[in-house]
């Protein structure tokens, strides 16, 4: 029997995934991860070969590659499920964090977390960030920011929910740092300038504010790319600016751009020097537009806790993939003219650009860890004459046991409270 069926089904079986992978690649990413699934295309292309030749396989030969291909899929699927049981089974780290910090762990979903938040606050949110609405056609205004003067429940990766309170344009700030007459940094990039998972002071912006008595504005919002940083850097720095710190992490911020150069608004920043949306003038706008996609966002990510996601995840090897495929993006040419037009408008503002290159978690777990783009980063950068921190190795290897800037719960996600103190420490301390 299994070997009557043995060439039709792989042939099923290698369609299916080629359907699969052109939707992701194409549909659901717009083109914009081509090279990443472009592995995944060449082994689709394979199966289908090799299941047409298979018809004409002798039954022997077809039963030895039934049992092997059974052998094979079962050895995967078990390797799956050790991987989510060891992603799942956090019991004996959350008696390590107990045991060495003498705190509790909050072990609630997100979802129970802002539930039991919302009885003592009904207009909390969670951010609702401007990579959200890449994928919204239809917008006319793309916001860069999130809702104002709002309370904003967030993420759990040292043992509490962050939690804080967004200044009168929707950032992470208190609300006085836009009435001083003189700046002397504003940080920008993703999450990590974001100061996720910590609260105030507790993020670059506020550290080094605390450090120096001086002003300090993070525009920072998390999942943000080169292009969106841009746009913000152009919407809402203020007058009187004396230090840009540009924050850029190797894990994810090339392929954010690719995903962002495909939005028509945010490619307007990119073609024309002068475009402006005029954000600050449009913050009621930005909140009813945020304030939706919240809902709608929160609604989705109470669907994604059910049973279904996780069977497909399990079904598609999700933490099989990312453990040992992972995402390769090359540098876009777009990347040095962002940074060119970044390094102009600081230039015309009499504001200096300082890059801070942020290393993944990934460098500590893996002695042959290569990011084959790290230095074509650091040659574009210091070829266009912006100062260059590098944090891979100041923070890496020059630092004894680096791992405690990080989590002690899943570390590789973002630093904690020790690691964005210590990176605002060696900011203030360049060219000091």
């Amino acid at each position: 029997m299994i070997k009557k069926y043995f060439s039709p089904i792989s042939l099923l079986f290698s369609l299916l995934l080629l359907i699969v992978i052109f939707y992701r690649s194409e549909i659901q990413w717009n083109g914009n991860l081509r090279d990443h699934y472009s592995k995944y295309y060449l082994l689709s292309f394979f199966l289908i070969s090799f299941s047409i030749f298979s018809f004409f396989l002798n039954e022997n030969v077809k039963l030895y590659l039934s049992i092997i291909t059974i052998s094979i899929l079962v050895s995967l699927y078990l390797f799956e499920g050790y991987l989510n049981f060891k992603s799942t089974n956090l019991s004996k780290k959350y008696d390590k964090f107990e045991k060495e910090t003498g705190k509790k762990f909050d072990k609630r979903t997100f979802i129970e977390a802002f539930k039991d938040e919302l009885q003592n606050n009904p207009e909390l949110i969670s951010p609702t960030l401007p990579f959200m609405f890449l994928n919204d056609e239809n917008l006319k205004t793309f916001p860069l920011s999130g809702q104002s003067n709002s309370e904003n429940l967030y993420c759990n990766e040292n043992g509490f929910y962050s939690k804080f309170s967004t200044d009168r344009y929707g950032f992470n700030n208190p609300d006085e740092v836009w009435l001083a007459k003189e700046v002397e940094y504003v940080i920008i990039g993703d999450s990590y300038a974001y100061g996720n998972c910590v609260n105030r002071p507790d993020d670059i912006s506020s550290v080094i504010r605390e450090r120096t008595r001086k002003n300090s504005i993070n525009l920072g919002q998390s999942g943000s790319g080169p292009l969106i940083e841009l746009a913000i850097l152009k919407e809402y720095l203020p007058k009187n600016v004396d230090k840009v710190v540009w924050l850029y992490y190797e894990g994810n911020d090339l392929g954010d751009l690719k995903v962002e150069l495909k939005n028509a608004i945010l490619k307007k920043y990119l073609l024309d020097k002068n475009f402006n949306q005029k954000l600050i003038d449009k913050q009621d706008l930005i909140n009813s537009l945020v304030k939706n996609k919240f809902i709608e966002n929160y609604n989705n990510r109470e669907k994604k806790t059910s049973l279904i996601s996780y069977l497909r995840k399990f079904i598609v090897l999700t933490n099989l993939r990312r453990t040992f495929i992972p995402v390769s993006i090359k540098v876009p040419s777009e990347f040095k003219e962002i940074m060119s037009l970044a390094k102009e408008f600081c230039d015309k503002n009499n504001t200096e650009l300082i890059f801070v290159y942020i290393p993944e978690f990934s460098r500590l777990k893996n002695e042959n860890f290569d990011n084959k783009n790290y230095n074509k980063i650091k040659s574009i950068i210091t070829g266009l004459n912006i100062d260059f921190i590098d944090l891979n190795k100041i923070l890496i290897r020059e630092r004894n046991d680096p791992k405690r800037f990080w989590p002690l719960i899943g570390g590789g996600s973002h630093f904690n409270d020790k690691g964005y103190f210590e990176v605002a420490k060696i900011i203030l301390n360049f060219k000091n």
